[in-house]
């Protein structure tokens, strides 16, 4: 078996059918399997892979148990030489499988893949990234260059750069990220103390300090819709989003990196609150959804200022223990 590709859902019944219907419609030179990790879907998810896409090896957890370890499940019976992490909410373009596959086989130094990656409308979309930095923090949260930053500018993101040719790179995102089998069984998975943003991260460390090199790759190239899972959940994934750069310093430069980090954030949220305030104020005048927007943003800040005291962005370990015969595989 030359791939598994792991795809983690949680009520993406859309988005995941045209996902899988993009994989099993192209053709592919390369054996692979794919299998569908659900997290306690509530909508037809399950129904539909079981109904449409009865080749997808299919796992299903119990509970939400988050981007992170939702992968893990996936690895834990995969069979490929090579592991894909794929979003539920992207496509693939003709060739994106093999061509990776084939760049891996040539190039035995490199651990993680990353391709390039696009918006529906075909514009670019980041996919490789710095290493998270709280000086880099500063300069994107607190000066003027952050607000004019995002896609165009991309901030701790090579600036800007849409490379062309193979690139080494720091950390590429897990919506496509091709790993060695390798990796998983001498580096460990993805660390479960992240629940969803930042574990890609984490991991491209470990990796490369592990020895493996980090390569972004445009010759395979994928649509990504971006953001469709933490829609669906606003301010709980706001507050894991904010405290996911000191999760990621935490883990790889320890405590003071994560904390002055977070005094950064909290400078910047407190300096931008007037703002987000009136914009937000606007919204619901308008009729807009703009209380749970406003919500979210004051339980980020909360996190922050909790921050100043003590690391809330540590994960508390779960109590429950996962039902024995969880997960299901089908």
């Amino acid at each position: 078996m030359d791939l598994s590709i792991v795809i983690v859902n949680w009520n993406g019944l859309g988005v995941l059918k045209d996902c899988l219907g993009s994989i099993y419609g192209l053709a592919h030179a390369r054996k692979f399997e794919v299998i569908v990790v659900d997290n306690d879907s509530s909508d037809e998810s399950v129904a539909m892979v079981r109904r449409d896409f009865p080749q997808v090896r299919l796992v299903c957890n119990s509970r939400n148990l988050g981007f992170a370890a939702g992968n893990n499940r996936g690895f834990a019976v995969a069979e490929g030489r090579y592991i894909l992490l794929l979003n539920s909410d992207t496509l693939l373009l003709p060739g994106a499988l093999d061509e990776s596959v084939a760049y891996l086989d040539a190039a035995p130094d490199v651990g993680v893949l990353g391709c390039r990656v696009e918006f529906p409308d075909r514009s670019f979309q980041t996919s490789c990234y710095r290493f998270t930095d709280p000086l880099v923090l500063f300069m994107v949260r607190l000066l003027p260059i952050g607000a004019l930053a995002h896609e165009r500018l991309n901030y701790g993101r090579y600036w800007g750069r849409r490379f062309t040719e193979t690139t080494d790179v720091d950390c590429v995102a897990g919506c496509f990220m091709m790993v060695r089998r390798e990796i998983i069984e001498n580096l460990g998975g993805l660390d479960e103390d992240f629940f969803m943003y930042g574990e890609d991260e984490e991991w491209c460390d470990r990796i490369k300090r592990g020895g493996w090199r980090v390569v972004y790759f445009p010759g395979a190239t994928i649509i990504h819709i971006h953001r469709f899972s933490s829609r669906q959940a606003r301010r709980a994934l706001r507050v894991i989003e904010c405290m996911s750069p000191m999760l990621v310093l935490h883990k790889c430069r320890g405590h003071k990196a994560a904390w002055r980090a977070n005094l950064v954030m909290l400078a910047a949220m407190l300096i931008r609150t007037p703002a987000w305030l009136a914009v937000d104020a606007l919204h619901i005048l308008r009729g807009n959804s703009g209380r749970g927007l406003l919500r979210s943003r004051f339980a980020a800040l909360a996190a922050h200022i909790k921050g100043v005291f003590r690391p809330v962005w540590l994960p508390v370990k779960a109590q429950v223990p996962l039902d024995p015969n969880d997960p299901i595989i089908s």
